[in-house]
């Protein structure tokens, strides 16, 4: 069901099914949730298997990307921190 008519409605009769589009003063909903969209991703996507050589090597890119903006991010702060 697109919605339902509100209860003091006098001009609707019943449930709206037609799937009409919502008026302008409502409220807009996403379709899908990020957690829906991950769920359905995981089930249409094929799994990647990964080889021992690759996973490290990847774990090693995001270690290695993690402190980079780790150090940039101190560098920022402690640069606020002297002009203040």
């Amino acid at each position: 069901m697109a919605r339902l008519a509100p209860s003091l409605d006098h001009d609707a009769v019943g449930a709206s099914l037609s799937g009409e589009a919502a008026l302008p003063s409502e409220k807009k909903a996403a379709g899908l949730t990020v957690p829906q969209v991950r769920r359905l991703l995981q089930v249409v996507l094929p799994k990647r298997q990964l080889g021992a050589e690759t996973a490290i090597a990847l774990i090693q890119h995001i270690q290695d990307q993690n402190y980079r903006a780790y150090c940039a991010d101190r560098k920022r702060r402690l640069r606020r921190r002297d002009t203040s």
